[in-house]
């Protein structure tokens, strides 16, 4: 069986993996879900893996379960010889340190002695595979009973730092939309399995391109796209960014970009879109939190005329589906959010929500709700 083990937020990381493999049985789990082998059959397990936000890793466990990690040393030796590299961890959520450190000396012992090779553990490292370690997990199917598996891909950390805040131009102003969202939103479109044959007759426009981040993780997933921004200097930032981050290839997924506001008429090159993918404007920087919920109308008065107004423009065009993430706005009384009658300009033309969630970090004043809007 094969386990995807979710990140921070694991609403978001099952609707994204839902929009991917949508006609796959996903069985809950409290860390991420579990998914059968013959459901996996032919799928590229590093390609999808470097493609989910919302995943950190793909785990294979075996379906024999034990009840003592001597028992499976025992009965996996040869398997334990084999698929180990020089270093290895051993992942156990449902063990204490001291109880993993000694099951992983262990497992160390016994390879050792099988392999004649030096191995090294490495007690809290759990970004081993990149680097052509392994990456052991044992985890509870029960009080009695655990399954052992092996980590077959995991998310490549350095990659994603790099084409965040490696970018040449990165900007607090335009938002600071983190890779690892921006892929997990533009699977929420479902440009997936069921689609792939039609990428091509699919454009995606991100209307507040900001830095670029969106056009970037669409290109890199071999989506075609467009952008805009009302602002010219970011316009400047996404085409810097573009450059620098994607080779040649990956730029020409991207066919347009130009400066536009989207509370106006909209440019012709926009008839093009057929879904819009976008982290909206965010509103003003806040330095502290806000006390009340009242304490956020002069925000709000900042933020929802232009939502309103991007709205009423939506709702008669040619675009089908929408995930965007609008602002909120995090109270020591709670949190505030985009109002009712904002998206009653959508919901009661025609649309419908199918998704919502939020993304929010602790040291944030203002987070992000996800959501996702389709033309009924």
């Amino acid at each position: 069986m094969y386990f995807f083990y979710f990140g921070r937020h694991p609403k978001l990381s099952l609707w994204e993996l839902h929009n991917v493999l949508p006609e796959t049985a996903l069985l809950p789990h409290p860390l991420g879900v579990i998914v059968d082998e013959k459901d996996m059959k032919g799928v590229d397990i590093a390609l999808l893996q470097k493609r989910l936000g919302g995943t950190r890793e793909i785990v294979f466990f075996h379906k024999q379960t034990f009840a003592d990690w001597e028992e499976a040393l025992v009965e996996k030796k040869d398997w334990l010889a084999r698929e180990t590299g020089r270093e290895i961890t051993l992942i156990a959520p449902d063990v204490n340190d001291p109880g993993r450190e000694l099951m992983l000396k262990k497992l160390k012992i016994q390879v050792h002695e099988e392999t004649k090779l030096p191995i090294r553990y490495r007690l809290d490292k759990h970004y081993l595979v990149e680097e052509g370690g392994t990456v052991f997990w044992w985890l509870k199917k029960s009080d009695n009973e655990f399954w052992l598996g092996k980590a077959l891909a995991q998310q490549t950390v350095k990659a994603y730092e790099e084409r965040d805040y490696g970018k040449p131009s990165r900007s607090m102003q335009r938002g600071m939309l983190p890779p690892k969202l921006a892929q997990i939103i533009i699977n929420g479109a479902r440009f997936a399995k069921d689609e792939n044959k039609n990428k091509d007759k699919m454009m995606l426009w991100d209307p507040f391109c900001g830095t670029g981040t969106v056009l970037i993780e669409a290109a890199l997933s071999g989506i075609q796209s467009i952008g805009s921004d009302i602002d010219a200097v970011a316009i400047a930032e996404t085409k810097k960014n573009i450059s620098a981050i994607l080779d040649n290839d990956h730029q020409k997924k991207i066919h347009n970009l130009w400066q536009q506001d989207i509370t106006q008429l909209w440019d012709e090159r926009s008839s093009e879109a057929t879904v819009i993918v976008a982290e909206g404007y965010l509103g003003p920087l806040l330095t502290s939190k806000l006390q009340s919920m009242s304490d956020t109308r002069s925000f709000w008065q900042k933020v929802e005329p232009l939502y309103q107004k991007f709205f009423h423009r939506l709702k008669d065009s040619q675009v089908k589906k929408i995930v965007i993430a609008t602002p909120l706005v995090i109270t020591n009384e709670g949190i505030s959010r985009l109002a009712k009658r904002t998206w009653d300009i959508l919901l009661k033309n025609g649309w419908q929500k199918t998704f919502s969630d939020d993304y929010t970090r602790p040291d944030q004043f203002v987070g992000r709700e996800i959501s996702c809007i389709h033309k009924s």
